[in-house]
């Protein structure tokens, strides 16, 4: 008899009251909820989008609420790992790796494994968020006004992590 292979079920809820298209990390849809509705899935795979959360639900305003597995581990993601965030942007955006393209859902935190040459290895987050900078008014010569811009903001790695990482690719 065959051993039964570990799963991993969320359930996934819609309070919103608009659709919700519930996407994975590599971009496939997997479920759309109408408002109000529930739908249960199960992954057999630990580094799939929901699988570290029992419960995830999308409230108004895009907002995300998430009930963590008991007894949560990590998969094995390889040595460079970067936590993505898409807080503030599009339902879904997209950013590119070195290697792939990755789509953030709004609200739900993702880790990502990062190969040593992908140019956001340097960082250990990225969250896209809007923050505000200032610009030359357009209407008051010599003055600056407030603008609040969507932004992708990193989190840069540790100082010791930065060396190591620098010594690895002069190796290469």
């Amino acid at each position: 008899m065959a051993d039964k292979l570990p799963s991993y079920r969320t359930t996934l809820t819609n309070n919103r009251r608009k659709s919700l298209q519930v996407r994975e990390h590599d971009g496939s849809v997997l479920v759309e909820l109408e408002p109000g509705q529930s739908f249960e899935v199960e992954s057999i795979n630990k580094a799939t989008t929901y699988a570290k959360w029992s419960e995830v639900t999308w409230h108004e305003g895009g907002k995300g609420s998430f009930i963590s597995r008991t007894n949560w581990v990590e998969p094995e993601r390889g040595r460079w790992t970067i936590r993505m965030l898409n807080q503030d942007g599009a339902e879904v955006e997209q950013r590119q790796l070195a290697d792939k393209a990755i789509f953030l859902p709004r609200s739900v935190p993702v880790t990502i494994g990062l190969t040593l040459t992908d140019p956001l290895v340097r960082f250990q987050s990225l969250t896209i968020k809007h923050v505000e900078v200032k610009t030359k008014s357009p209407f008051w010569d010599g003055y600056l006004v407030a603008e609040r811009v969507l932004k992708d903001v990193t989190e840069p790695r540790s100082a010791s992590e930065l060396d190591v990482i620098g010594k690895l690719l002069d190796e290469l």
